[in-house]
């Protein structure tokens, strides 16, 4: 798993998923210029020393998804959050 400095420049509002329970959908920039999308991150659980809003640079460690062209933060990221 690649770990990425990544400045978080969009977030959704919370959803609620079957799957992840409530996610939010973040994406950024990473330090190269290429977009980043964080998916799923449960943003409202994470401790509160984790959580990050827009605009804060972050570094995560990101791994390829099956079924995505892009490069992406899975879900188990969230200890690298």
């Amino acid at each position: 798993m690649d770990v990425e400095r990544i400045l978080i420049t969009v977030r959704t509002y919370p959803n609620i998923s079957s799957h992840y329970a409530e996610t939010v959908c973040t994406a950024g920039i990473n330090t190269d210029g290429h977009w980043r999308r964080l998916y799923p991150i449960p943003l409202r659980y994470l401790d509160k020393d984790r959580q990050f809003g827009t605009f804060d640079i972050i570094e995560v460690g990101l791994g390829q998804a099956s079924m995505d062209v892009l490069k992406r933060a899975g879900p188990n990221c969230f200890p690298s959050v």
